[in-house]
């Protein structure tokens, strides 16, 4: 009878055992994976706070090339120039030997 107890005692510690191994090491990877998580959001916010820099600097440019553009006069209004010139000489009059 003592002897079963302690057969049963053994067996139960044993279990125990095992179940603190598994908990500390399901810790372990828990802690790994927290840490990983940590890692990866500060990565994350750093492109992030890159990412909306950019942007600023893209919207930026946008808004003066905007500017730029609106600021350029209307072709459609200017007096038409090429109506009265002369047409340019070809190429073989340019490049004519005269002789």
């Amino acid at each position: 009878m003592v002897n079963d107890a302690c057969s049963l005692l053994t067996d139960y510690n044993d279990r125990l055992n095992k179940e603190l191994e598994d908990r500390q090491h399901t810790f372990k990877m828990f802690h790994n994976y927290r840490l990983g998580q940590k890692l990866e959001l500060k990565s994350a916010e750093e492109k992030l706070e890159e990412y909306k820099s950019k942007l600023a600097k893209v919207t930026s440019v946008r808004k003066e090339l905007k500017s730029h553009i609106q600021n350029l006069p209307d072709l459609t209004l200017l007096p038409d120039v090429t109506g009265g010139l002369a047409p340019l000489p070809s190429a073989g009059d340019l490049f004519a030997i005269d002789g």
